[in-house]
């Protein structure tokens, strides 16, 4: 169990208090999570996080970069058993960002995630 973020934030319910999350939706948190923090940016644990902000600026050939994109997936994600990425889309935005869609098998489950980096 775990509690649930949003915008950045705890998110809280009417009264004000954090609203708890479990299952699929806790591991979709943690995953998002993973892929969008700078890898070796926290200092207890270097090994959090990813390189895809690496990848930021690559316009050319989308297939590439989407190959890169999921190397660099499954190494944020090799902690998390629980998740298998099953594949990813890659693309740059107009503004320069690397927009990802990220397709994963979770609480036995497949699911999509968006992600912007």
């Amino acid at each position: 169990m775990d509690t649930a973020i949003k915008d950045g934030d705890f998110q809280t319910n009417g009264s004000g208090l954090p609203v708890q999350i479990s299952g699929a939706r806790e591991l979709l948190q943690r995953a998002v999570f993973r892929l969008t923090v700078k890898r070796g940016s926290f200092f207890y644990d270097q090994q959090l996080g990813s390189r895809l902000y690496t990848l930021k600026g690559s316009y050319g050939n989308r297939e590439m970069l989407s190959e890169n994109a999921m190397q660099m997936v499954r190494e944020a994600l090799k902690p998390m058993a629980e998740v298998t990425p099953l594949g990813v889309r890659a693309s740059m935005t107009g503004s320069d960002r690397l927009s990802l869609t990220v397709s994963l098998l979770a609480d036995r489950k497949q699911m999509e995630l968006e992600v912007l980096i």
